[in-house]
């Protein structure tokens, strides 16, 4: 009987591991989004910036980029998510803190 017990205690641990993987992979894929989706707007800013023709609208363009950076990365990046899965893998294993 004690065979089947640590049966499911290893599928319940190997459950919980998955679930801590699939969130930190989820995070981190959803800051790369983030992260490919601000280069595309980096990229709209370079080509307003080769457009102008004046020093004056130049620098109103690297304002505007300037203002995407400090603004939308690490605010949408959720770097919030990333530390909650990282800590999530700092937790001592359910398996770990059974006695025998």
């Amino acid at each position: 009987m004690r065979k089947a017990d640590d049966n499911e205690n290893t599928t319940a641990a190997d459950m919980i591991n998955q679930l801590k993987h699939q969130n930190a992979r989820e995070a981190l894929v959803y800051a790369r989004s983030i992260l490919e989706r601000a280069i595309r707007e980096i990229d709209t800013y370079i080509g307003y910036l080769d457009k102008a023709d004046h020093n004056s609208k130049k620098a109103q363009i690297m304002n505007w980029a300037l203002h995407y950076l400090t603004c939308n990365i690490l605010p949408n990046v959720r770097l919030d998510l990333i530390a909650n899965a990282q800590a999530t893998f700092s937790e001592p294993d359910r398996d770990t803190c059974r006695s025998n």
